[in-house]
């Protein structure tokens, strides 16, 4: 009996831990519906459009972002895929919508975020906006959401210390100097800008202003006159007008000691590169699967209900819902030499250029 064997495989960067639940609920199909196909050669970089038509877009069929999860009702664009129908492989193929989203590195997310300003003041608070409208408060309880990349490409939430985090490295990148707050119970980040420090928490939406209505206070403003926190609305538009939460949130606030420069856990180097090779697809898709990323033993839930790594379980079903899982396809076809460079390794199996199918060689 002649026997072949080869093994075959991608060998992607593996997760701390998994859990797997149920997947979500298929989009409704709707008259008209219909998938668009694109074909298109290139022989290198490359860029293709693809132009949607309409007056209602996701952002209109969601509620506004603040504190908390959101709600999505309807996505005019289920999802997108690329493949790889050549013989080498594509380098850093990604989506770029309205000409948003190309964000292979921090870098490229703060240079968005403070496209067409210049004065430091100015890009201070286009990062603090930007940053706080793509994203909600939650974690898994590690690291993984310390790097911007990580969190506006692939994960979308953070709690307090992942976002002060952020927030930092994106404003170094902008070339606005930062530091860490010092209040209890939460972090928060100060940009330094016009000759002085200015406190922007982008977990809470929170920006307080001095008794000019005008000037954005600092840590050390706030802990002096505790009125400039209790005055002004907390936890973002979402949340209802609740003055016991805003003295909460001033309660936060005491350290009257020294202030000296100290950084967050950055910086952010994480970058998407990545590459599609020749027999393989990926899709982009609102939904998921059930399976999420957690950094923790989700069987003890030592956190109380903030869980311990597991978005459904520790932050609620509007947060389990703004999951989406991509898909990575991968068919190389082995009877050319472009599906056999994905071999890792072969026993006694013969396939020359033009056959249909492998064979073994005796």
């Amino acid at each position: 009996m002649r026997a072949l064997a080869l093994l075959v495989g991608i060998l992607p960067g593996m997760a701390v831990a998994a859990v797997q639940g149920e997947p979500s609920a298929p989009w409704p199909t709707l008259p008209g519906d219909q998938p668009r196909e694109l074909v298109r050669e290139c022989t290198g970089p490359a860029t293709w459009n693809v132009t949607m038509a309409g007056n209602v877009d996701g952002p209109a069929c969601r509620d506004v972002v603040g504190y908390a999860a959101l709600r999505r009702f309807w996505q005019p664009n289920r999802e997108v895929s690329i493949a790889n129908l050549g013989e080498t492989s594509i380098a850093n193929p990604r989506l770029v919508v309205n000409d948003s989203r190309d964000w292979q590195t921090a870098a490229d997310i703060a240079a968005e975020a403070t496209r067409g300003w210049s004065r430091t003041a100015d890009r201070a608070r286009a990062v603090y906006e930007f940053q706080r409208r793509r994203r909600f408060h939650a974690c898994t309880w590690d690291a993984e959401v310390h790097d911007a990349a990580k969190v506006f490409n692939v994960y979308g939430y953070t709690l307090c210390g992942n976002d002060a985090t952020v927030l930092s490295d994106l404003w170094t990148f902008a070339g606005v100097p930062s530091r860490r707050g010092w209040p209890v119970g939460h972090v928060v980040s100060e940009a330094l800008y016009d000759g002085g420090w200015h406190l922007l928490d982008g977990d809470e939406h929170c920006l307080f202003l001095l008794r000019d209505n005008e000037t954005i206070a600092s840590e050390a403003d706030v802990v002096r006159d505790h009125d400039l926190i209790k005055r002004t609305h907390t936890y973002g538009i979402l949340q209802p007008d609740n003055p016991l939460l805003d003295q909460f949130s001033a309660s936060l606030y005491g350290h009257r000691g020294e202030r000296p420069p100290r950084r967050h856990s950055g910086p952010s180097v994480h970058t998407m590169d990545w590459s599609l090779p020749p027999g393989a697809s990926i899709t982009w898709r609102w939904g998921h699967v059930g399976k999420q990323y957690t950094g923790g033993d989700t069987s003890v839930d030592k956190y109380g209900k903030d869980g311990d790594g597991d978005l459904l379980k520790g932050w609620g079903a509007r947060a389990y819902a703004l999951m989406c899982n991509a898909e990575l396809e991968y068919q190389p076809d082995l009877g050319r030499a472009a599906g056999r460079a994905a071999i890792i390794e072969a026993v006694n199996l013969a396939a020359p250029d033009g056959q249909p199918s492998l064979r073994a060689a005796v």
